[in-house]
């Protein structure tokens, strides 16, 4: 374990970035061999490459920096597919970019004007 840990000493390793990587390679590999499809092997090995490449890179600043803008993308998709929709409008400031929502019935009868919660700007 010893020759591990020396080996490891400095290496970026495991984040959520590698975990997906490593999801998405089993899915096209599953999905490949279900519909013989050839071509899936290279995603897989190119994934799986890139995955390693990260997992052993030193540059853990750039790293990071992957991982967090991943983690973002995939924040703004998961808020995007849980929006209720039919109860609320979502808006966002473009002063201070906060994201807020009002109820659909609260909006009937009042002016087209939106107020931030945060820092109290009309538009």
């Amino acid at each position: 374990m010893g020759k591990y840990n020396e080996f490891m000493q400095g290496r970026y390793g495991f984040d959520k970035l590698g975990g997906a990587l490593i999801i998405v390679s089993v899915i096209v590999s599953v999905v490949g061999r279900l519909l013989w499809l050839r071509w899936t092997g290279l995603i897989c090995i190119v994934l799986d490459l890139i995955f390693l490449y990260r997992f052993l890179s030193r540059k853990e600043y750039a790293r990071s920096r992957e991982n967090r803008i991943f983690i973002e993308f995939f924040e703004n998709v998961k808020e995007f597919f849980s929006r209720d929709r039919k109860n609320y409008n979502y808006y966002t400031c473009p002063v201070c970019k906060t994201k807020f929502r009002v109820p659909k019935n609260r909006t009937q009868g009042y002016t087209a004007k939106r107020v931030c919660p945060k820092c109290k700007n009309e538009w």
